[in-house]
């Protein structure tokens, strides 16, 4: 049942390197779909949403491992709506909103994750 998750997400912090903000939300995207699939999978929907980044340290060099998030700083938005959901378009929407909280360039991204609580049973109430 969805009480024995508190939450349901997807996290890629190995080989995550971007050139530009278009190149972020293209990832966000395939990021959201994942997270949708992963909640109807489960029968559940949620309405709060937390993106997670993972910063590069602007006085970290190369990571040691090859494509790695070295050092870095964890930074994180949430926003709760109003309906819970597992609509992958409303996802997409919630997401490009709570990435543009961040004011951070795209290239000292390294990690990225996207947390969805406050879960519910899909039958319960749904947008």
């Amino acid at each position: 049942s969805f009480q024995e998750n508190k939450s349901i997400g997807a996290e890629v912090n190995w080989g995550v390197r971007f050139r530009n903000t278009n190149d972020v939300h293209h990832f966000l995207k395939s990021l959201c779909k994942e997270v949708a699939l992963r909640l109807q999978g489960c029968g559940v929907v949620g309405r709060s949403f937390t993106l997670k980044v993972k910063k590069k340290r602007s006085d970290a060099g190369e990571p040691v491992k090859y494509m790695g998030c070295g050092v870095c700083e964890n930074l994180s938005h949430t926003i709760t709506i109003p309906m819970s959901t597992d609509d992958v378009h409303v996802l997409q929407r919630v997401t490009a909103q709570l990435f543009g909280y961040f004011q951070i360039d795209a290239q000292d991204i390294r990690g990225m994750g996207l947390q969805v609580s406050k879960l519910e049973g899909a039958e319960d109430g749904q947008a």
